[in-house]
């Protein structure tokens, strides 16, 4: 009987794994979260004011606009736009609304996408060029509890979030832009519980509307057979999968509680979640040779740049406060904070540099690895150029030496 109910928990537990596993390299991002309003104020989970970290992001990307003329015309208006959103919000968990729901379009700067080189100044502007992904947040006030609805909706745009904004709410933008469509939020008084009822309703009719210009079925902006082709990738990688569940089954030995087991086990999954998303993009692949020391590595490099991982509504945080802030709240100016900028003797976009011993500025964001000098990009787990920067050479060389 034991070894029945074993064989039977551990094929249960297999696929749950392999699910969530397949789950969090959608990439798409569908959250629900609830605040309380202490002292009128809606706070991270550490209990510092998210006015707070915007006010720091807002700082961060006047500093960024100042460096680089690029910026000017849209970033520090975002985030000025989120500030009022967040005003609106907390002064709705107050009272002193006539309305209960916030709904805000937010299409990445798809104006300023022109080329290669702006695109990569996008991404270090935390917004996905690549995907053309843009976000839809409700946020709605039940008399008790803040809740937030963040859908993401990639292969967007201002005229898709237009079309769908008048099919579904029958609301008419009066923006032309981008960054005037993001300070132009809808007010609508709703029932209780029904925010994230309309979050999928918003995100139903983008996908319809793509699937009548583009064909097939989509799913927040990705065509569905994305989603299907995920599993059996997930059960292919037979040697991770193998090693997982052998640190699995000495974690569940090594701790007699489950708090402690839960805390260890959610390292060990945020780094292979971060291993197989390295392994879905690397198109060249030979194999690794420590499977635990890479799992280590792709999830220290996630950490680093604050990525949540999302299974099936089971989050796996990086534990910073501005990357959970941005995950719960949706404002990409507190994810701009994440970004890590350095200084680097090399580029090989760049050099040879002028003089003998100058430094670039550098960023990571994720994989990605950018020179803010030249605007050139690479993959550091492929080592494929995302984004060549201005004046590239003819030789590139294979990898990079930072």
């Amino acid at each position: 009987i034991g070894k029945v109910a074993l064989n039977g928990y551990e094929k249960r537990r297999y696929d749950e794994i392999t699910s969530g596993l397949a789950e969090a390299l959608k990439g798409i991002i569908s959250t629900e979260y609830s605040f309380s309003a202490q002292d009128g104020k809606l706070r991270a989970e550490d209990g510092e004011a998210v006015e707070d970290l915007l006010s720091r992001g807002l700082k961060k990307d006047k500093t960024l606009s100042m460096e680089d003329k690029f910026y000017e015309p849209f970033l520090v208006a975002r985030t000025m736009h989120e500030l009022d959103e967040l005003q609106e919000q907390e002064s709705m968990a107050r009272g002193q609304r006539n309305f209960n729901t916030i709904i805000t379009f937010s299409p990445y700067s798809e104006e300023y996408a022109s080329s290669q080189a702006n695109e990569a100044k996008l991404i270090v502007a935390n917004q996905k060029p690549y995907w053309q992904r843009g976000m839809v947040r409700v946020s709605h006030w039940d008399g008790n509890f803040l809740h937030i609805s963040t859908r993401s909706v990639d292969n967007s745009s201002v005229n898709l979030f237009r079309e769908t904004a008048a099919e579904t709410l029958n609301y008419e933008f009066e923006a032309s832009n981008s960054t005037g469509m993001l300070g132009e939020r809808i007010h609508l008084n709703m029932e209780v519980g029904s925010s994230s009822v309309l979050a999928d309703k918003i995100t139903d009719t983008a996908d319809n509307l793509l699937g009548e210009v583009k064909g097939g079925s989509w799913r927040q902006g990705r065509p569905e057979y994305e989603a299907k082709e995920l599993q059996p990738f997930v059960e292919s990688q037979r040697e991770i999968l193998e090693e997982i569940f052998k640190v699995d089954r000495h974690l569940a030995h090594q701790h007699s509680d489950f708090e402690s087991y839960a805390s260890n086990f959610d390292d060990l999954i945020y780094n292979y979640v971060s291993l197989l998303k390295r392994e879905l993009h690397d198109n060249q692949a030979e194999g690794i040779v420590d499977i635990p020391q890479a799992a280590v590595s792709a999830g220290n490099m996630n950490r680093a740049a604050g990525i949540v991982h999302d299974m099936c509504g089971y989050l796996l945080k990086p534990g910073t406060t501005e990357a959970e802030a941005a995950h719960r709240t949706g404002f990409e100016s507190i994810a701009r904070l994440l970004g890590q900028e350095f200084e680097s003797k090399y580029c090989p976009n760049c050099l040879p540099v002028p003089k003998a011993g100058k430094k670039v500025k550098a960023w990571q964001r994720g994989d990605h690895l950018g020179c803010k000098n030249c605007g050139h990009v690479v993959d550091i787990c492929t080592k494929k150029v995302v984004s060549r920067g201005r004046k590239s050479k003819a030789q590139q060389p294979k990898s990079w030496l930072w």
